[in-house]
């Protein structure tokens, strides 16, 4: 048994394409099933294994909600509109993370999923969490467990994202995009846009331009290649305590 082949989403047209799908562990990939049960063979032959290019919307906010998607790879962005139009970014979603499980309670999308890279992600459809459910209480137990970490992301943007001085603010923003080490003084990090940025923390573009040139000049944060940047996590974390 295997989970449809990938397909390919442009912000254009959609196109297809085919590849191999890999099994993964549920544990190393926090996913919220596990296809290689063969329990579940016949309820996970509508799962798609879809690729977003950067940028592409996976759902819009008040549409009809019929999927959950669970990221295998990739950054995703979950954006509220505000009436004035501008926008806010409420959530990141990592490898592993879950978007659109609202859905599993509510009728439609409370935000819009838009892809920051190249995203991989399962699309499950809603329908079939009932029957996935049925099939053991290992399974309600993952969804909970999904359920609990997505509402401490919630809290941890609200307490440490959206409160404070600037500096702090995105020194902790830097902690929450780097890329996982062990042991390591230096940490490598590639920073959103500063209008993403600003739409996440809450400040303006200017507050953010100045606060990272500030950074740099004094060192703290030192450029790789493009957006990517190395800093010392023990600097930082003594600038997220501010």
């Amino acid at each position: 048994m295997s989970i449809r082949d990938d397909k390919v989403f442009s912000t254009n047209s959609p196109t297809l394409a085919r590849a191999p799908f890999k099994h993964y562990s549920v544990r190393e990939e926090g996913m919220v099933f596990d296809p290689c049960r063969k329990d579940l063979a016949q309820l996970l032959q509508h799962v798609d294994n879809i690729c977003f290019p950067p940028k592409t919307t996976l759902y819009h906010e008040h549409d009809q909600g019929k999927h959950v998607f669970t990221l295998r790879q990739g950054l995703v962005k979950l954006v509220c509109y505000l009436p004035d139009g501008t926008q806010r970014i409420v959530r990141l979603l990592h490898a592993g993370d879950s978007g659109g499980m609202e859905c599993l309670v509510a009728p439609a999308y409370e935000h819009t999923a838009i892809a920051i890279n190249n995203v991989r992600a399962y699309r499950v459809p809603v329908s079939s969490f009932d029957k996935l459910i049925e099939a053991g209480p290992w399974f309600y137990q993952l969804l909970i467990d999904h359920w609990h970490h997505s509402l401490q992301q919630a809290d941890n943007c609200i307490v440490r994202l959206s409160t404070g001085p600037v500096r702090s603010r995105i020194a902790h923003l830097m902690s929450l995009l780097a890329t996982p080490t062990t042991g390591e003084r230096d940490v490598t990090v590639k920073l959103l846009s500063t209008q993403d940025m600003a739409a996440m923390l809450g400040v303006t573009l200017e507050s953010i331009s100045r606060t990272i040139a500030d950074l740099k000049r004094k060192g703290i944060l030192r450029k790789v290649r493009g957006n990517v940047y190395r800093y010392d996590a023990a600097t930082l974390d003594r600038i997220t305590r501010v």
